[in-house]
Parts: C-alpha cells; structure tokens; sequence
C-alpha cells in the first residue's frame, strides 16, 4: 500500500465518522457521539503525521484537494447542527431552572406560612 493510499484510507475514515457522529446526534446518543469525536482527535494526529511525510504528484494533490473539500462540506455541516442542537438545549435548561426555582419557592411555602397570620388552620 502506498502512502498516498493510506492517506485517503485516513480520509475515508474521517467520511466514516462524521456519518457516524451525525447519525448518533440524530438518535441523540450524545455519549457515544462524544467518544466518537474523541476517537477523531487521534486520528486528526494521525492524518497529520502521514500528510507530513507523504510526497504526491500533482494528481494526487488535486484528489486531495477534492477530497478535503468534501470533508470540510460534512465537518461545517455537523458543527451547524450542533451549534444549532446547543441553542435548543440552552433554551431548554432556562426554562427548566425557571421551573424549578418557582417549585422550590413554592415548596417553601408551607414552612414559611407557619405561625403567621397566613396560618389560619391553628
């Protein structure tokens, strides 16, 4: 196997990864979408390393160009998604601490009513 045939192994396994972080993004499995992305920084290393040593013709340099187009295309369009999922969710969690501040106040209520003049079952 040649070290241009590896690299586009690398690149292939990066088209295979970011099908599968969306894939659980979309079934919401957010932890198995998390060590996805942390496998990918091993081999964001590993790609780096191979590039650095692999001489291509200018053939080859064109193909990867393409290549990485593509990937950058997939990337953007998870990271959107994702940012997108973040709005969704922070809007969601300020609702949810509205709601619970106005449960814990109203826990309270019992407690604080007792021997005051809103305490009338004495």
């Amino acid at each position: 196997m040649t070290q241009f045939e590896q690299l586009k192994g690398i690149y292939k396994q990066f088209f295979n990864l970011a099908d599968e972080i969306k894939s659980m993004i979309d079934k919401e499995e957010y932890n198995e979408a998390i060590s996805k992305l942390q496998y990918k920084d091993t081999l964001i290393a590993k790609f780096a390393l191979t590039k650095k040593t692999v001489t291509l013709n200018e053939e080859e340099k064109q193909e990867m160009i393409e290549i990485e187009a593509k990937l950058k295309e997939i990337e953007a369009n998870n990271l959107e998604f994702l940012k997108s999922m973040h709005s969704e969710v922070a809007a969601k969690l300020k609702k949810t601490n509205k709601t619970l501040k106005m449960n814990t106040a109203y826990s309270k209520k019992d407690s604080q009513q007792k021997g005051s003049m809103l305490d009338i079952s004495e």
